[in-house]
């Protein structure tokens, strides 16, 4: 019962992201994403921009095509994306990695290579990218706009959102042109899934047995990051199929312990594994009912 009620509550949280403004034409004032999602549901993002070109070196009143991308589980659907404010309301145009970029010289994959080299996804993640149209979204004085994000989540798990905002910047060198948030955590389907950092530094990559083994239905798993690196810690059958993303994105050094509540599961054997840039581990745990 206990657990339901915390279901329910979750469901109900938000996870707020505010920032300070700093120096430039383009800047993310806040950005607000669910924290909790159902599997296979509809979630919306919305981020609050602000664009200053007297701040920054801007060219003067654009073209500047307005572009939003997000780094999501391969398996989400993008269902579409506008902005409203000081410009539009406009719907943003799905820009297919294989497709000519609407600025003129851009190329083709010039903003999938250009994020992937600059903020590489991890493994089961990828980039999608929306464009706006070419009349631009700057001009001379201080403007805003609300970008709303609508997406479809696919298997239950704990990710890390990206999300990227630029006026015109080709390469991401110019940080006065772009903003970007890579942290935003949801929880999908597994509400029962709780993190928490310990005390001390990691002396190396380490996966320990979980505890208790045999387990029912909760167990704990601590896991060990030596340096800044893309991790996922996910559980499989014994066949290798995927039944559940404990965690997937950046993660920070330290030591840190998941709580998994495997209410959801059928009895039996269970592997669970760490990949933790070229570190992988993967040990066993069971489930008793």
């Amino acid at each position: 019962m206990k657990n339901r009620v915390l279901r329910k509550l979750m469901m109900f949280l938000t996870l707020i992201s505010s920032v300070w403004l700093l120096s430039g034409c383009l800047y993310i004032l806040q950005l607000i994403q669910v924290a909790t999602a159902d599997v296979n549901s509809q979630i919306t993002t919305t981020i609050e921009v602000e664009m200053d070109e007297s701040a920054c070196a801007c060219p003067g009143g654009g073209p500047s095509g307005a572009i939003v991308a997000v780094q999501v589980p391969t398996d989400w659907t993008i269902d579409g994306m506008d902005y409203d404010g000081d410009y539009g309301p406009q719907d943003l145009a799905y820009l297919h990695p294989d497709s000519l970029d609407g600025r003129p010289g851009a190329g083709v994959d010039h903003w999938y290579d250009s994020l992937d080299f600059r903020y590489p996804p991890a493994a089961g993640m990828q980039w999608v990218v929306y464009q706006g149209p070419n009349e631009g979204w700057i001009g001379s004085d201080t403007n805003n706009v609300t970008v709303t994000i609508n997406m479809t989540t696919g298997a239950a798990g704990m990710y890390n959102i990206g999300y990227l905002i630029s006026i015109n910047d080709y390469n991401l060198t110019n940080p006065d042109e772009f903003d970007v948030r890579l942290e935003n955590p949801i929880n999908v389907g597994n509400v029962g899934i709780e993190e928490t950092q310990l005390p001390g530094l990691a002396e190396q990559f380490e996966l320990e047995q979980n505890f208790p083994n045999p387990f029912n239905p909760s167990t704990t798993i601590r896991y060990a990051i030596q340096q800044r690196t893309d991790v996922k810690l996910a559980v499989y059958d014994l066949s290798g199929r995927e039944v559940t993303v404990l965690y997937q994105g950046a993660k920070a050094p330290g030591n840190y312990e998941i709580q998994f509540d495997a209410s959801e599961l059928a009895s039996g054997v269970y592997l669970y594994r760490l990949v933790a840039g070229n570190f992988v581990q993967t040990r066993k745990m069971m489930l008793v009912r």
